[in-house]
């Protein structure tokens, strides 16, 4: 039996997407969602409210990395205050994760985060190097880094997590659009046979992303061989 967390990211990035996003939960296609802390950050807390008897509630950190201006300290200085405004509104947070990959390419930011997962309790979602190295071949072409030397920086991370003893779901991407087929999940599963995974979502992109994510979550959830759990349940 696979155990899974169905996790939508991106919570408070618009209207259109609070609303698709808002529609899964409704459909019991997923039970955890991450919120964006942004200027409109306590309205989205308060939106999922209702959901909090059967759903994760996390904080999506986000930081615009495309200035390199910002310290290492800084940047992690922002993410707690983060966590620290979604704790505000009386919400049981139960994870951080990161809206941008760029966290992963930088060993003192990422390595911050686990200490922030570590210091509030936090599940903290690891970054599986991608289905069929997939998320690995991307960062490669698109920061122009060696794939080697991305496994190996995970390779770090996850002895960090060991060390700091910070509870953890390996994440997957989900559909994507068009990127994961269910037969491919299954196999992938019956392979790695991971112990605790976390599938990525994203509603909202298009209409049509997110009618192909409701098919993808359909297809997995119906399958009897795996069962949604909440993050504590499932470790």
């Amino acid at each position: 039996m696979q155990k899974l967390v169905i996790n939508i990211d991106d919570f408070g990035m618009s209207d259109e997407t609070d609303r698709r996003i808002l529609s899964l939960l409704d459909l019991k296609y997923a039970n955890s969602v991450s919120v964006f802390v942004n200027e409109d950050y306590k309205n989205s807390f308060k939106q999922l409210t209702k959901y909090s008897h059967s759903t994760d509630i996390g904080v999506h950190l986000f930081h615009d990395f495309s200035d390199p201006s910002y310290s290492s300290k800084e940047i992690l200085g922002c993410f707690e205050e983060q966590i620290n405004r979604a704790l505000s509104t009386n919400t049981s947070i139960s994870h951080i994760d990161n809206h941008r990959p760029e966290v992963y390419l930088h060993p003192d930011v990422f390595l911050g985060v686990i200490d922030l997962a570590a210091k509030f309790e936090l599940f903290l979602r690891y970054p599986m190097v991608g289905f069929d190295d997939s998320m690995c071949s991307l960062l490669s072409k698109k920061y122009h880094i060696r794939p080697n030397k991305i496994i190996s920086l995970h390779s770090a991370y996850y002895e960090r997590i060991k060390i700091k003893n910070v509870k953890h779901l390996s994440g997957l991407y989900g559909a994507e659009g068009q990127e994961l087929h269910p037969k491919d999940f299954f196999h992938f599963t019956s392979q790695k046979n991971p112990k605790h995974l976390e599938i990525l979502s994203h509603a909202g992109n298009s209409h049509e992303h997110y009618k192909n994510e409701i098919g993808f979550l359909k297809s997995i959830l119906d399958h009897p061989n795996t069962k949604l759990l909440r993050r504590q349940e499932s470790y």
